[in-house]
């Protein structure tokens, strides 16, 4: 990609966040109102969902005796088609991801989960509005115009030879489950401080071609902090994957991830939020820039309290840098139930 049009496609892109933020912060508080936050958001690179990818949550555990059930629909578009002296990728699809976590109380402290998740891909039907879209902007289209709008395409592997890796469409196919727990160690309700530790475990259980072979572990810290009109909240995870057997000579076995999200509240039910997600590079030594960089994604969401214990949230994540594995973007809405 031309480095003008790189350099254009960050502007304009740092452009939006600094307006969302902007806009976030003019909102009218009104009454003092507890935190939405943050988006329940991952890295929903194909190769990435592969592994362990930890999701952003909020830092207080749900109380003891009450269960929680978080039910979701991603949508993204994907398009990272590179050739590098060495390996090829042809990644150009959408993709439809559904997930329920179900989490339940134990004690004022403790919480223990699991989550589930589907996934369907197929050509889509977004390429040409893409196109469009980036034309009216001026932002760059890469090659998308070198092929069919809404073919399908999953493949990565060494250039000379056959596919690493290589999936045709898929139907909700299922993914491989994940079993959590979370401590709370500090909660100053007077400060609007808390701090909560989770690990997880991704077991290899799931559909041909959907995970790895292996179990992945991960440690994870989160925190957030409470003003009277924002809330912060961030996490920091560590994460030990055993790649697919087909990719462990391109990929690493330990990752970094990071969360922040400004949330501002208003009318009491009713939140915005603006997010930065993160991802250390999982592939290495591939020559390809749209995959051995790191990934970086900014969010803007609405978050909702509803009636009955019932929440909502609606998120937009949108590849931040233009030049990583980063998806192009991905619609997410969640609904939730506390009882």
């Amino acid at each position: 990609m031309p480095v003008s049009k790189t350099l254009w496609d960050m502007g304009l892109k740092t452009l939006i966040c600094v307006t969302s933020l902007s806009l976030i912060g003019m909102v009218e508080a009104g009454e003092t109102a507890s935190p939405k936050g943050p988006l329940r958001l991952a890295e929903i690179n194909p190769l990435y969902t592969l592994t362990y990818t930890p999701r952003a949550e909020a830092a207080p555990t749900i109380g003891p005796g009450r269960w929680r059930l978080d039910l979701g629909t991603s949508y993204s578009n994907i398009f990272e088609r590179e050739t590098s002296e060495t390996h090829i990728q042809n990644l150009d699809f959408e993709l439809m991801t559904q997930y329920l976590n179900v989490r339940r109380g134990l004690g004022t402290r403790f919480e223990v989960g699991t989550q589930l998740i589907w996934r369907s891909t197929s050509g889509g039907f977004l390429d040409h509005f893409i196109q469009e879209y980036h034309g009216l902007f001026g932002l760059p289209n890469d090659n998308r115009d070198e092929v069919p709008n809404d073919a399908f395409s999953f493949l990565f592997g060494p250039r000379d030879q056959a596919p690493s890796y290589q999936t045709g469409k898929r139907r909700f196919a299922f993914g491989e489950p994940v079993i959590f727990a979370k401590y709370q160690a500090i909660h100053q309700r007077e400060r609007g401080f808390d701090l909560s530790f989770k690990t997880a475990v991704k077991l290899p259980w799931g559909a041909s071609n959907q995970g790895g072979d292996g179990t992945d572990v991960s440690l994870e810290g989160i925190f957030s902090k409470s003003f009277e009109k924002y809330h912060i909240h961030g996490m920091l995870a560590w994460a030990h994957i055993d790649p697919h057997a087909d990719l462990q000579a391109q990929m690493r076995q330990n990752g970094i991830f990071g969360s922040f999200a400004l949330e501002r509240t208003f009318r009491v039910r009713h939140a915005l939020i603006a997010q930065l997600d993160l991802g250390s590079q999982l592939f290495r030594d591939t020559g390809l820039d749209n995959l051995d960089d790191a990934a970086i994604n900014f969010s803007v969401g609405w978050a909702g309290s509803l009636s009955g214990g019932w929440a909502m949230q609606i998120g937009f994540m949108e590849d931040l840098t233009g030049n990583g594995p980063a998806v192009d973007f991905t619609l997410d809405v969640q609904v939730s139930k506390v009882f």
